[in-house]
């Protein structure tokens, strides 16, 4: 499998986020496992051909020669793993999803990595390559998803003002990106919301099966 290609540049680098303690689901989640599988491990599997480095933020150890292990460096939750990620990341684009995603497509990948490509060829390179759902007027969600997104390395720096400041809302870091926003139409080919599904509970993990038979 080739490797992505963003034209002036190589998207190198993708991060998976470790989670937190799994407290809806009771253990951690980089134990996840569908149909005996490990979720982490299939991830592995899945960006390993794609990225020259793989990446896993996590404060708990793990013994596994094939990513590196980024633990926080500043700050708290996901941005703090993001930021991470950024300071780590060998390209100018890091691919970020999370351990309990089971879904995640490599066409899908490759789509939002030729986005990237014609910005670039455009001279209009954006902060954030991310899916963001149609308003809802009746739903507090901001419909974007975080998670299954390209971020740009530049965003380091931001990153770093946000957490020093104590702004760990990844929502509110987002929205003072430069984005390019995806919507239904984007991911209808590669297998719609499932791309972003994630396992937050016991039920969520039932249902993942139901759609991985």
């Amino acid at each position: 499998m080739e490797r992505i290609s963003t034209g002036q540049s190589l998207c190198q680098s993708a991060l998976i986020l470790g989670g937190g303690k799994g407290s809806r689901i009771g253990y951690d989640k980089k134990v996840l496992a569908i149909h005996g599988v490990s979720v982490l491990d299939d991830l592995i599997a899945t960006l390993s051909p794609l990225f020259p480095q793989v990446l896993l933020s996590s404060n708990s150890a793990v013994d596994d020669r094939r990513m590196t292990v980024v633990p926080d460096i500043l700050g708290e939750g996901p941005l703090a793993g993001l930021y991470a990620g950024l300071c780590a990341c060998s390209g100018d684009y890091l691919f970020v999803c999370a351990c309990d995603m089971p879904f995640v497509n490599v066409e899908f990948i490759r789509y939002m990595a030729a986005l990237i490509a014609k910005d670039i060829a455009r001279a209009e390179p954006k902060d954030i390559y991310i899916y963001r759902a149609e308003p809802q007027p009746d739903l507090k969600s901001s419909g974007y998803e975080p998670f299954n997104a390209f971020y740009r390395k530049t965003l380091v720096r931001p990153a770093k003002f946000a957490l020093e400041n104590r702004v760990y809302k990844l929502v509110s870091f987002i929205e003072s990106a430069s984005l390019h926003l995806l919507g239904d139409q984007d991911i209808a080919q590669f297998g719609g919301k499932t791309l972003f599904w994630n396992i937050n509970t016991a039920e969520d993990l039932r249902r993942a099966e139901q759609l991985r038979p």
